[in-house]
């Protein structure tokens, strides 16, 4: 009796210590992989960062971004999530780190990258010079430190033919891991290809919004992306991104209550749409639906829009409105933008005032055309606004009545909020 009464209390401190050793581990594992961060989670709630050099039954060892080295003794893990690419991470810092081979530690940002020299602005010491074999990586870093003049992690990286902009994610071992404009990653062996540069550059930014110029497009906001726009002075709207594919926004349209919500969605890169909803309280409420065909620098823009006015409003004139526009970046800060709106009533309304109002004039087919300049946080416009057709009786020459636009200057200005 003793005898079975000792192995049940064998087995059960058995049970408990495999129990209390047992990893919860979530996606994919790599070991002795560099390139692959995990997040280690304690038993009593810590969480590491770092590259998983070895485990074993006992132990598991994780290298952090200092290259420091701890090992984990396996009873105290809790979880352990899956690696993800270190130069797909989402770059927040503002500064870079350099270590030499040395074991010297360098905070600021690299000036020129060549395959014979490596310039680097580094606080306090100032503009520091090494060869690419005296370096042993270069990458971003969470701290704060004071360097001299602005820096963000902006590059041009620079070939014989073509030039890339984008980000420095790191250097390491003679190769640049170089992130492009459209997030694509690039992995360049500057000690082999010395006709590259990656040189310190603003790179392009899109010049497009939520809207063309009045019509809505199919692209969204990022998430928690906010925008003021305001148009000729009686239109002031700020946009806010919720989500990937959710953005709202309120203002005013000539001191009247507007707001807005909009659902869009991209299916691969040269296809995007969108499909929302507003309402000019009290005035008139509406639905609005786009399809963009191409990219934010190049696209063709095509809309439906469809106006439902309070009854009870003297202003009460239902429409819809088919649109066409396209956008064409020019350079690296500007784009050549135009659309088109074709505005029409119902049919059942056949008092004059709305016959010659949509059909007979076309009044407020509005044609635009402009150019805009923008940076990271600023857009402006300007251009003219063609109104019309209008028909005229005062003919010089040729058939009546004909039929002309009346050009209205308009400008505008938008402001990206951090």
């Amino acid at each position: 009796m003793l005898t079975r009464i000792t192995l049940i209390i064998c087995i059960a401190f058995l049970n408990l210590s495999i129990g209390h050793s047992q990893i919860y581990a979530f996606g994919k594992i790599s070991i002795d992989d560099p390139s692959q961060i995990h997040q280690l989670t304690t038993k009593r709630g810590d969480v590491f960062e770092g590259w998983i050099a070895s485990w074993t039954k006992d132990s598991l060892t994780l290298i952090f971004k200092n290259d420091a080295r701890v090992s984990f003794p396996t009873s105290e893990i809790d979880a352990l999530i899956g690696g993800q690419n270190a130069f797909q991470r989402s770059l927040t810092t503002q500064i870079l780190e350099l270590k030499t081979k040395e074991g010297d530690f360098y905070y600021g940002y690299p000036i020129e990258i060549t395959n014979r020299r490596i310039k680097f602005q580094a606080a306090k010491v100032g503009r520091k010079r090494f060869k690419p074999n005296e370096v042993e990586y270069i990458r971003p870093e969470n701290v704060t430190v004071l360097i001299e003049g602005n820096f963000k992690n902006e590059y041009r990286l620079k070939a014989v033919r073509k030039n890339i902009e984008g980000q420095l994610m790191q250097y390491k071992d003679g190769k640049i891991f170089h992130r492009m404009e459209n997030g694509e990653d690039r992995k360049i062996d500057i000690l082999k290809e010395g006709k590259y540069r990656l040189m310190p550059q603003r790179i392009s930014y899109s010049g497009h919004g939520r809207s063309l110029m009045f019509a809505q497009t199919g692209f969204g906001m990022k998430p928690l992306e906010r925008e003021f726009r305001n148009i000729m002075v009686g239109l002031n709207v700020v946009a806010f991104g919720l989500t990937e594919n959710i953005s709202v926004s309120t203002g005013l349209i000539a001191f009247v209550p507007y707001g807005d919500i909009k659902f869009s969605k991209s299916f691969g890169k040269f296809l995007h749409a969108s499909i929302g909803a507003y309402g000019v309280l009290p005035f008139a409420i509406g639905a609005h639906s786009a399809i963009s065909i191409g990219t934010p620098n190049y696209f063709l823009n095509i809309g439906y829009h469809l106006n439902f006015e309070n009854e009870n409003s003297y202003t009460y004139s239902d429409f819809e409105s088919f649109n066409i526009g396209s956008s064409i970046k020019v350079g690296r800060r500007g784009r050549i933008f135009s659309e088109l709106h074709m505005m029409t009533a119902p049919h059942e309304m056949d008092d004059d005032i709305y016959f010659d109002l949509y059909w007979k004039t076309g009044y407020l087919n509005p044609l635009t055309l402009g150019y805009g300049w923008f940076n990271e946080r600023f857009r402006f416009e300007t251009g003219l606004a063609g109104i019309g057709p209008f028909e005229s009786q005062n003919c010089i020459s040729g058939d009546c009545p004909t039929k002309s636009y009346t050009p209205i200057p308009f400008f505008s200005m938008s402001y990206k909020f951090r």
